[in-house]
Formats: structure tokens, C-alpha cells, sequence
């Protein structure tokens, strides 16, 4: 494991510049719930669509390493677990301008296949609080929350300059998404995407 650590580091320092950049676009959506520490107020699992804007560059260490930045909208929270009946339960979700980078391991063959791993940051746009307020007092929505996500898929090429994919994600929270003065809330999300690239380098 360390001899494989430190080949993949002496293949980002002696690579200068990069051989590949693509223009992509991902269309899909999100499962999404919120994991309580104590109280389990909305473990039920919501569903949203997410587009994301994103550039995959580099193609170094003989086509094997690529890094992955994206940047786009996603919706996320969770529905409620036990506060209200069933049919009267409902989603408390927010929406956010998401940005990630990922490196990942990719194949190499005609269509590649892909793990990735980096930071993602979630920054709250618009609601600042509960649809039912009233139901949440002492509970506040954080205005950012991050952690690492993790990510497997692949690409396939359309001709010389498309190329179209699939990809899974999993965010894993290192901060929370909803607190009080006693209890911390982390969200639990995994994702679908379908992507088009065009290169441009």
C-alpha cells in the first residue's frame, strides 16, 4: 500500500501540465435523509433531481489518474420519520450550490472505468429555516456543510471529441447539516448522473 502511495505521488510531481481537458454536464438525481444522533426526526428518504456543471482534466501516470471538478445544484434533506402521521409526513429539504473535486483511477480501455474520492462543499441557497417551523424550534439548518465523496462510473467515447458516462456517488458528511445546542445532524446522500463531454484539449 505505501509503495502504491508513493508512485502515485511521484506521478503528480512529474507530470507538467495536462494532455486531456473535457467539458461535461451531469443530469440526475439524489436519494437523500438525514442520520440523527439521538432523536431519528427525518430518516425517511427524499428524492431530487441535481445538474451539475464539471471539467475532468489531467490523464496522467500513463492515462490511469484524472482529477474531476464539478460545481452545479442540488436539493437535500430528508422526510420525516415520526412527527406527523403517515400520510400527512412530508420532506424537509433544502436547496445548495455544490462544488467537488475528485481524484480518481480509471482503466484504460476504449471505455474506462472509473473510483474517485475528494472534498465536497454544500453552500445553502434561499431557505433558511423549516417548512413546519413549529415542529423544529431549537434546530437550525447549517449555511454550509461538507465532507468526502466518493464516486464510481465510467466513460465511454462518441467519435473524436464526445463522450458520454454513468455515475454513482456517495457524500459522506464530516460536518453537520442541522443542529441544536445538543444534538448534530449529518445528511446521507447518494447519486445517480447520467454525463455528456465534449473535449476540448
Amino acid at each position: 500500500m505505501k509503495t502504491l502511495i508513493v508512485n502515485l505521488i511521484l506521478c503528480l510531481l512529474t507530470q507538467v501540465g495536462c494532455s486531456q481537458v473535457i467539458l461535461k454536464i451531469d443530469n440526475g438525481f439524489n436519494t437523500h435523509s438525514v442520520k440523527g444522533e439521538a432523536i431519528q426526526l427525518w430518516e425517511g428518504k427524499a428524492y431530487s433531481y441535481s445538474g451539475l456543471l464539471g471539467v475532468e482534466y489531467g490523464h496522467l501516470c500513463r492515462n490511469i489518474i484524472t482529477f474531476s471538478s464539478q460545481l452545479g445544484y442540488i436539493r437535500e434533506g430528508g422526510k420525516e420519520s415520526f412527527i406527523s402521521p403517515e400520510s400527512d409526513r412530508h420532506v424537509e429539504d433544502w436547496s445548495y450550490v455544490h462544488l467537488n473535486t475528485t481524484i480518481r483511477l480509471q482503466s484504460r480501455e476504449k471505455t474506462s472505468l472509473y473510483i474517485g474520492v475528494g472534498p465536497y462543499v454544500n453552500i445553502r441557497a434561499g431557505e433558511e429555516t423549516f417548512k413546519r417551523a413549529y415542529l423544529y424550534e431549537g434546530y437550525d439548518v447549517d449555511k454550509v456543510n461538507y465532507g468526502v465523496k466518493t464516486e464510481i462510473g465510467f466513460n465511454h467515447p462518441l467519435g473524436e471529441r464526445l463522450q458520454v458516462g454513468l455515475n454513482c456517488t456517495l457524500l459522506l458528511p464530516v460536518s453537520p447539516m442541522i443542529h441544536t445546542d445538543y444534538v448534530h445532524d449529518h445528511l446521507r446522500s447518494t447519486g445517480l448522473y447520467t454525463s455528456v463531454g465534449y473535449r476540448l484539449k
